[in-house]
This record gives C-alpha cells, sequence and structure tokens, in this order.
C-alpha cells in the first residue's frame, strides 16, 4: 500500500533521507512510497513521485553503493537516479524498470544477451573493490552447519580438488556479481540488468559465469554455447572449458550444501539413500513450496552426494582437474 513519507516509520524516514534529499519539496509532497519484496531481507521501496518512479533500496556499506554504481556505469544495472554518500545506513536510489525476472524457458535472444552484459560486468575497472565471499568457503561453511547422515567427505575432497585446481590458473580476479540467479536477472524489453548487488566483489569470473548457467537450468550443450558467446570472439581452451565444467560442479555441490544446511535449519535430518529419491520428503516438500521448478536438482544433487556419486562422479572431476592444470 503506497503512503505518503510522513506516514511512513521514523526509522524508514531516516533510511530514506538520501533519496528524499533528491526530490525537490513540491515532488516529496506528492510521492508515494510503497515496500518492495526484496533479497536477503533488503528494505527496499518504490517511490512514485509525478509519472516517474523510483527504487530507494538500503545498502549495507560504502562498498555495495560502489558497485551498484559501477554496475549502472556499465549498463548492467539499474541507472542510480540520484547521487548518495558514500556511508553506513546510506540508500542507493535507482531508476524504475519495466521488466519481469528471467522466465525458465529462456529466449535464444536473451541467451545472446546475458553473457554480453556478464562481460561487460567482468571488464569493468573497478579499483578498492575488495574480494568477493569465496564460493569454496561458503560451500564450507553450510556443510559445517549440517545435520546429516551423508559422507560429507566425498564433498569436501572433491570441492578442495577443484579449489587448488582453479587456483593454480592464477586468473586475474575481475568485478564479478556473485550471486546471480533468476531472481537477479531482470528483462525489459531492449535490456538485461542483474540487480542485487550486495555479495558483488572482486573474483573467478568463470565462477560467476558457471553459477548463471547452473541457475538458468542449462544443459551441457546449452552451457558450452553460453561460455563460447561469453568468450567470443576469442575461443575457449581446454582449460578455460575444464575451469568453467569444474565451477558448474562446484554451483551444484552449492546447492547441495545449502539444501542440508536448510534441513538442519528447518528441524530434520536429510538421509539422501536410494529409496530416499524415490519417495518425497520433508526437504522435496519444503523446497517444493518455495522453489518448484528448483526442486529435482537440489534434491538429485543432494542425493547423488549422499550415494558419493555427486553429479560428474570423482573420474569425471578429476579428469577435468588434470585438463585444468595441463
Amino acid at each position: 500500500m503506497a503512503r505518503g513519507i510522513r506516514e511512513l516509520p521514523r526509522d524508514i524516514q531516516r533510511l530514506l533521507q538520501p533519496a528524499i534529499d533528491g526530490f525537490s519539496r513540491g515532488e516529496l509532497n506528492q510521492a508515494a512510497f510503497s515496500l518492495m519484496q526484496g533479497g536477503n531481507d533488503a528494505q527496499i521501496y518504490k517511490a512514485d513521485v509525478g509519472s516517474r518512479s523510483y527504487v530507494c533500496r538500503a545498502v549495507r556499506d560504502a562498498n555495495e553503493l560502489r558497485c551498484w554504481r559501477l554496475a549502472a556505469d556499465c549498463n548492467a544495472g539499474p541507472p542510480v537516479a540520484f547521487p548518495s554518500e558514500e556511508e553506513e545506513g546510506s540508500v542507493v536510489v535507482l531508476e524504475y524498470l519495466i521488466g519481469r525476472h528471467l522466465p525458465f524457458e529462456v529466449p535464444e535472444r536473451r541467451l545472446d544477451l546475458i553473457p554480453q552484459t556478464l562481460k561487460a560486468v567482468h571488464a569493468t575497472n573497478a579499483p578498492g573493490i575488495p574480494a568477493a565471499n569465496s564460493r569454496f568457503d561458503v560451500i564450507r561453511w553450510y556443510l559445517d552447519q549440517s545435520r546429516t547422515r551423508v559422507d560429507l567427505e566425498v564433498a569436501r575432497s572433491q570441492l578442495q580438488r577443484i579449489e587448488r585446481a582453479v587456483r593454480t590458473r592464477e586468473l586475474e580476479p575481475r568485478f564479478t556479481h556473485n550471486d546471480l540467479h533468476r531472481g537477479n536477472v531482470l528483462v525489459t524489453e531492449e535490456s538485461v540488468y542483474f540487480i542485487d548487488w550486495s555479495t558483488a566483489g572482486m573474483g573467478d569470473p568463470l565462477a560467476d559465469l558457471a553459477f548463471l548457467v547452473r541457475n538458468l537450468g542449462l544443459d551441457n550443450d546449452q552451457s558450452d554455447a553460453f561460455l563460447h558467446r561469453y568468450l567470443f570472439p576469442r575461443r575457449p581452451t581446454l582449460q578455460d572449458t575444464a575451469h568453467f565444467h569444474l565451477m558448474d560442479h562446484v554451483s551444484h555441490l552449492n546447492m547441495a550444501a545449502f539444501a542440508l544446511f536448510m534441513g538442519r535449519k528447518r528441524g530434520y535430518e536429510v538421509v539422501p539413500t536410494k529409496s530416499a529419491m524415490r519417495h518425497r520428503t520433508l526437504l522435496a516438500d519444503d523446497l517444493a513450496g518455495r522453489w518448484p521448478s528448483r526442486t529435482i536438482d537440489y534434491w538429485n544433487t543432494v542425493a547423488s552426494v549422499g550415494l558419493g556419486e555427486f553429479h560428474r562422479g570423482p573420474d569425471h572431476v578429476q579428469e577435468l582437474v588434470n585438463q585444468c592444470q595441463s
């Protein structure tokens, strides 16, 4: 429900003060603010001011604000409407874009635009931006917090081998989004934008690409085509392809580890066995209610970890590791 600025709670008014300062008094008297749903518990408001609309989003710190600005500068994020002070408790004020989140059946034209947009992100000069959270460290944390009868040493061993392999390549860290799932891809009539830059930082560009591919649900042929579009006009090397598929593998492990973590958080133990794969479980029911399209991917991945198979199998993983290091 839209409300005037004076009807909002005082702490929200304080939060929006940098955005408010961007409007004239006459505009502000006519502004209507409405709470929008946001990821990561972010406070996000839509501001309707006359014929213009804006999104006012809370940011954690100056680094996140800089990341939003960098994304806008390379046309990969929504345009920033008003400058904000780089301090804690600030907000970023964005142009409101009419679009939708990426559909599950991705049109071919979008499969061209998305890697081009991501390539622009990775080519952005981002001095002073710190390293992004390591995907490997995040997965290890999920596994440490899990309660399960799964033999996690299978997953831990593969994770360690993959991490060692990709780090030996010494790719130059690039400006990365670090959380590219469908909900963070906004599609308009002409463009593709990435939103929620709260976890952005300097990281592995092929890990960013692989995480997006896994969340798009592309098959192996589509994934390889995606990599070709991203690297064009250069052709992928054997090491590029191995690195990319290893990070796709890590994205599966991220799904499995998160599902195991959620099992503990919601009060039940995950026991992935062959019989469990044939029957619906509390975990599968829970995931089906929240992410219907992702239930099979999550559950099959968790089950495969428990069976010691894990998506590509230990032999295939070792082959990719060898190719990546060759």
